[in-house]
């Protein structure tokens, strides 16, 4: 099983992000997802994730 995925290329939009991130809940297990973005790609994708309210925390 995939306990976490590590993006450090901004997916094209959030439901790539979702189909990469979803590897992590295979089999009803869960997982994590690190999303690492430039400060331009940063308020487009946010925007998108929280439209598919995906939970967002920024380290």
């Amino acid at each position: 099983s995939i306990n976490w995925v590590i993006q450090f290329d901004c997916p094209p939009d959030a439901n790539t992000y979702i189909h990469r991130v979803g590897r992590t809940a295979r089999f009803q297990h869960g997982g994590e997802a690190l999303l690492i973005l430039t400060a331009r790609e940063e308020q487009g994708m946010i925007k998108q994730l929280e439209d598919k309210k995906a939970p967002i925390k920024k380290i």
